[in-house]
């Protein structure tokens, strides 16, 4: 498999963990990680640790859609992998998308493109909690998505005042800046209505800061991860909380789920009859196969039932 380690701004050290941990405890044979290079055309020695510690075999510094496409098709150094996980910026996220729908291409985990976050709070919510939430997604990316679901127009104001506040302390506030000029404070006097936009937006992150949060869970369709509660930053998700953060993005929630020991695993299915069990389902397959006039299908097996031993 192939693992792509987002790198351009930031040593994404916790996504070597995310991607390598579980493709070793899969028993994959072979993990190749690439991530774009520094300056130096070297790769940061954060990450390098990493990926030793967790055993990757491969390790190339290179990044962007040609990384994907040196994975998917190979090159006179990187020979080509069967699967490609990992998030990226929007030209990985169509990369990858283009090269698994290319006949004869890799799969891939999931679409994972920049950041995204929706916060839903009411009137018991921590204004300054909420206002961190919203930037560390918005440190991520100028395109990550930062969008917050709010009971008043008092608490957006507040919200806002709060991210005015916090962020000359940010050390990548211009980057923050450039995200939070798209993102967007809506206002909802409704809990359903709130729960409403959640499901249709079906955020990567959905952080929920309402009274008795944990009552809603199950009214939540379509989120990459849900965070419950004041206590619940999705930072703690990104590093230690134990569910993966490589998670679904622009919508993807609706029918992906996150990365997982599952997704580097796949499964083959193995059948043994005996003459007795094919007699057994014999009336069930030729009955089938009957109503979609497949003739063959059917004789596969009365041919057999006509020799099995008496």
């Amino acid at each position: 498999v192939g693992l792509y380690v987002p790198g351009g701004s930031a040593p994404l050290v916790s996504s070597v963990l995310m991607l390598a941990i579980p493709a070793k405890l899969a028993g994959v044979k072979r993990v190749v990680m690439v991530s774009p290079p520094a300056a130096d055309g070297g790769l940061d020695p954060r990450i390098l640790a990493a990926a030793y510690l967790c055993g990757v075999d491969e390790i190339y510094a290179v990044g962007g859609a040609q990384a994907i496409g040196a994975l998917a098709y190979g090159t006179a150094s990187i020979d080509k992998v069967m699967k490609i996980f990992g998030p990226g910026n929007i030209y990985v996220a169509e990369a990858k998308a283009q090269v698994a729908s290319a006949q004869g291409g890799p799969a891939i985990d999931l679409p994972a493109g920049p950041s995204e976050v929706m916060v839903l709070a009411d009137a018991q919510a921590d204004a300054g909690f909420v206002a961190a939430d919203l930037l560390a997604q918005a440190e991520h990316d100028p395109l990550a998505q930062c969008l917050c679901v709010c009971s008043s127009e008092d608490l957006a104001r507040r919200i806002m005042a709060q991210i005015e506040a916090q962020l000359p302390a940010l050390s990548r506030q211009d980057i923050a800046r450039a995200s939070l000029a798209h993102g967007r404070i809506l206002i909802s006097g409704k809990r359903a209505q709130m729960i409403d936009i959640a499901n249709q937006y079906a955020p990567e992150h959905l952080i929920v800061q309402l009274q008795n949060p944990d009552d809603i869970v199950e009214e939540i369709h379509n989120a990459g991860s849900i965070f419950l509660g004041p206590w619940a930053p999705e930072s703690v998700g990104d590093y230690a909380s134990g569910p993966n953060h490589t998670l679904p993005t622009y919508g993807a929630a609706r029918a992906y789920s996150g990365v997982g020991v599952e997704g580097f695993v796949k499964y083959i299915s193995v059948q043994s009859l005996s003459a007795q069990g094919l007699q057994a389902l014999a009336p069930s397959v030729e009955t089938l196969a009957m109503m979609e006039g497949l003739d063959a299908h059917k004789k596969a097996v009365s041919l057999r039932l006509n020799r099995r031993p008496s």
